[in-house]
């Protein structure tokens, strides 16, 4: 019988990609499964765990209004650090740093940001990270916004696979510098942030502005706009992503710039945010459509302590069954569910019945 006293040699043969891999699925327009992790190195706080559930609570209501009533977060999971020892949280069963959605770590006060390895439009993202002062200090609302909105925007990143709309470059028309933004319809000067009274030169070989300190400052409440969360998630009147051109509103204040040089345009072929979120498997083939009969928005907290030393063990079938098997055929993938595991190889199929697992390629058991 396995003890806890019993030393524990860790073997890995991990052959996964992280780029992707979560358990969030989105049911009767809620999201369950999200995963939040705090770093071990952040200081324990329940004034803090008060300001993340009112974040993501926030988050949700501005989720459901980003994608016109498609979804919210109904169900999340909020992973403390073991070294927290003013809860009373159940220990992780099978919860891990490394497989959390969302990370909250220590450092300086930053605006959320989102790892996106992917070369093409679509791909999820790895994490999005967030730091703990983020949720505590008023200067990241002054500085990037309203959190509700500033999440959701790193999780179209992380979930939809869509791209910043930001440019530093410029283009001429009508005789004017316009900045290369979306919606094209926001209006807003050039200014030097550091000295106003400054004027800015433009470099007419780079289209961009020669000082770096001069800046595209958008307006806010331009008439009709409230698009896009892709790119001025700090203006309070927007709240949604731009669309693509609406036959019936051709020029509308909301429809996608294809022209403007961004990330968006250049990976995801000139398509606006919003259809490529629809083509989603969230919601495409008619799922979780449009529901304006949910009230309650607020998303249900579930928490749970790491394992302060958390054990692996590599299991390898020694039996007679296994003789005469080619070494090679050790390194093909495991398929791990809640009561087996099983061994696929181009002859038979293995079955190992020793512990209930659940992680995919990765052989964890945490020993009580």
């Amino acid at each position: 019988m396995w003890s806890s006293r019993l030393p524990v040699v860790v073997l890995f043969f991990l052959f996964r990609s992280f780029v992707g891999s979560t358990n969030v699925k989105l049911e009767n327009n809620g999201y369950k499964g999200l995963l939040i992790a705090i770093h071990p190195t952040v200081p324990e706080s329940s004034a803090l765990i008060q300001e993340i559930t009112d974040a993501w609570t926030s988050a949700s209501e501005a989720l459901y209004k980003a994608t016109k009533h498609r979804a919210y977060f109904n169900i999340i999971t909020i992973l403390v650090p073991a070294t927290w020892t003013k809860t009373s949280y159940p220990i992780s069963t099978e919860e891990t740093y490394s497989e959390a959605d969302v990370v909250i770590e220590s450092g300086s006060i930053s605006a959320p940001f989102t790892e996106q390895y992917g070369s093409a439009c679509g791909e999820p993202g790895s994490k999005i990270h967030t730091r703990y002062n983020y949720y505590t200090d008023d200067d990241a609302v002054t500085n990037f916004g309203q959190r509700g909105k500033a999440i959701v925007q790193q999780w179209a990143h992380y979930r939809y696979g869509i791209y910043d709309e930001t440019s530093t470059e410029y283009t001429k028309q009508n005789g004017e510098h316009q900045a290369s933004r979306c919606p094209e319809s926001v209006s807003g000067l050039v200014v030097n942030v550091e000295n106003t009274a400054t004027t800015c030169a433009f470099d007419e070989n780079t289209n961009t502005y020669t000082d770096d300190q001069c800046v595209f400052l958008p307006q806010e409440n331009t008439a009709g706009v409230s698009t896009t969360l892709s790119c001025y998630q700090y203006l309070d009147n927007v709240v949604t992503f731009c669309h693509d051109q609406d036959p019936t509103n051709p020029n509308g204040p909301n429809v996608h710039n294809s022209n403007a040089k961004n990330e968006q345009n250049r990976l995801c072929d000139r398509k606006s945010s919003w259809y490529h979120i629809l083509q989603h498997d969230d919601f495409v083939k008619g799922s979780n459509l449009a529901n304006d009969s949910i009230t309650d928005l607020t998303p249900s907290f579930n928490f749970v302590k790491m394992e302060e030393h958390p054990r692996y063990v590599l299991i390898i079938d020694v039996s007679n069954s296994m003789k005469g098997v080619r070494p090679e055929c050790y390194t093909t993938p495991f398929e791990i569910n809640d009561k087996n595991i099983k061994r696929e190889s181009t002859n038979d199929t293995k079955h190992f019945s020793f512990f209930p697992l659940s992680k995919l390629f990765l052989l964890e058991y945490l020993v009580a």
